[in-house]
């Protein structure tokens, strides 16, 4: 493996869009959820729905990591303002919907190519791997154990355990800890330049970042590995 060479012993993984097809799997989840409540009078079509979804849902997490809005609040108003958006004021609507999204978001189990094969080759060669995820403890380990990947890492870590989210240090301190890691030792792999990224390198992790996206990272001041696929990790 030429990736992995510079001294390390534990590689921490993001979970979402680097080796949990987030993008994918909650797509298949939103499109059941379309159809089961019977959306498709006041949308149109699902692409119109997904798209206001998106909108909202990008605001609510980005609010939630600012600590303005609480887990339970992120949770339903995406839903709930997303069905205001087509005057559907029913509380009781977004609620079920959005209890519904995160229990069969769960079972979805759309992995990127290749990640079973990279972990297990990991685990043989003895490196310690670890999940670092900026979600919540019940439905991220969920995830995991319904995707089957659980067996391939050591420890688990969520923000909302600590209480701060990616870039945090706090986060990547707690990670540390719970796996008697030293940062000069182990090495992040994220998908999201920001948070995965420039989090590992603030408390000297190196790190690798797996462009899913094709874009480039806006901080031209930092070179460091580049995967446009995780599978190119082998």
């Amino acid at each position: 493996m030429n990736t992995v060479n510079f001294n390390i012993k534990h590689i921490f993984f993001d979970l979402d869009n680097t080796i949990w097809d987030f993008k994918t799997n909650s797509e298949l989840t939103l499109n059941q959820l379309f159809n089961e409540f019977g959306l498709r009078q006041e949308f149109h079509n699902f692409l119109i729905f997904h798209h206001i979804y998106k909108h909202h849902n990008q605001n609510m997490w980005i609010a939630y990591n600012n600590g303005e809005i609480t887990r339970t609040e992120l949770i339903f108003k995406r839903f709930y303002l997303t069905l205001k958006e087509r005057d559907i004021d029913d509380k009781i609507l977004a609620e079920d919907m959005a209890n519904s999204y995160l229990e069969l978001s769960t079972y979805q189990t759309k992995l990127f190519p290749g990640t079973k094969e990279i972990l297990k080759y990991l685990n043989t060669k003895n490196y310690i791997c670890h999940i670092i995820s900026n979600g919540f403890i019940d439905t991220q380990s969920k995830k995991i154990e319904n995707s089957g990947l659980k067996k391939y890492f050591k420890t688990f870590t969520f923000s909302e355990e600590v209480g701060y989210s990616k870039p945090s240090k706090e986060i990547f301190e707690l990670a540390l800890s719970k796996s008697n890691a030293n940062a000069n030792e182990s090495l992040m792999v994220g998908d999201n330049f920001k948070t995965d990224i420039k989090g590992a390198l603030n408390i000297n992790m190196k790190a690798i970042l797996i462009n899913n996206t094709n874009i480039s990272p806006t901080d031209r001041h930092i070179t460091l590995p580049t995967l446009y696929s995780l599978s190119k990790v082998l």
